[in-house]
């Protein structure tokens, strides 16, 4: 696809599996062309995605996925403190967090602290990408630029291979409704 349209895409498989097993995934995803890896760390630990992460012969981008840590904001932990800083402590470089208005509950209020906790100066701690997901929509795109701003990934996966059979048309119904 890059070779066709001149663009950049990346494809991020996710290496989640026991931890043992992780630096050798995400080393053949390398291995094989990946530009990034997904990592849960609800399920590996975030001690695993710093271990990959500080890995000297890995550097690839780590985009962490929010996968079973919703229960943690339920039960104390604040959004910034878990999808931005933990995340961002944790090595990642991108976090997907659920977006206000999608198919989960949390606000607006709620993500605009994970976006504090993704960029705010913290020691020699570089930012992470703030990633909303979670049920987006194309139509979504400029509220989500007017909330977030323009150094921030967006996660629209269902709506977009939704939208109609011919992906290639919704892909550059994105990149029209972005200004690209």
């Amino acid at each position: 696809a890059n070779a066709e349209t001149g663009k950049k895409c990346i494809y991020a498989p996710c290496v989640n599996a026991p931890t043992h097993l992780v630096v050798q995934r995400a080393m053949f995803a390398k291995q094989v062309g990946a530009g990034a890896v997904l990592m849960l760390p609800g399920i590996t630990g975030f001690d695993t995605m710093r271990f990959l992460a500080e890995d000297p012969e890995f550097g690839l981008p780590i985009i962490a996925h929010p996968a079973l840590l919703g229960c943690h904001v339920r039960s104390g932990f604040s959004h910034e403190a878990l999808f931005g800083v933990l995340c961002r402590m944790a090595g990642a470089d991108a976090s997907i967090f659920p977006n206000y208005g999608g198919r989960f509950g949390f606000t607006k209020e709620e993500c605009l602290t994970i976006c504090r906790g993704c960029s705010r100066p913290m020691g020699d701690y570089p930012t992470i990408s703030p990633t909303p997901g979670g049920g987006m929509s194309i139509e979504k795109i400029p509220s989500m630029v007017k909330e977030y701003g323009d150094d921030v990934m967006l996660l629209i996966g269902g709506n977009l291979i939704g939208r109609s059979p011919d992906l290639r048309a919704n892909a550059e119904e994105f990149l029209k409704v972005m200004g690209r």
